[in-house]
């Protein structure tokens, strides 16, 4: 994203990634925050994800069908997120050394 003016980014898009394993959408420290313009609201992320970082996330909240059984890290920097899920969502996490 540090290259890119304006991100279009399609949620039906991220609906078909059935198999996506890594997310990054960030700006790198020391540049100016981009434009990123949403076209629609993703219903579903992939539940084989593992890193999650999205920089600026719009919704209050992730997807109610997302599973976050496979994630280990999660990373939501300037995001508008109050409520990552409803439930239990993960079991056990061990703490950074």
């Amino acid at each position: 994203m540090s290259s890119i003016e304006d991100l279009h980014l399609n949620a039906d898009t991220l609906n078909m990634m059935t198999n996506l394993r890594i997310l990054r959408l960030y700006v790198p420290s020391g540049k100016i925050s981009r434009n990123v313009h949403h076209s629609g609201v993703p219903s579903k992320l992939s539940g084989k994800l593992r890193y999650l970082e999205w920089n600026g996330f719009h919704l209050k909240s992730l997807p109610v069908t997302f599973c976050a059984k496979m994630l280990v890290e999660i990373r939501m920097p300037h995001s508008h997120v109050t409520e990552l899920w409803q439930g239990v969502q993960v079991k056990y996490i061990q703490k950074a050394r």
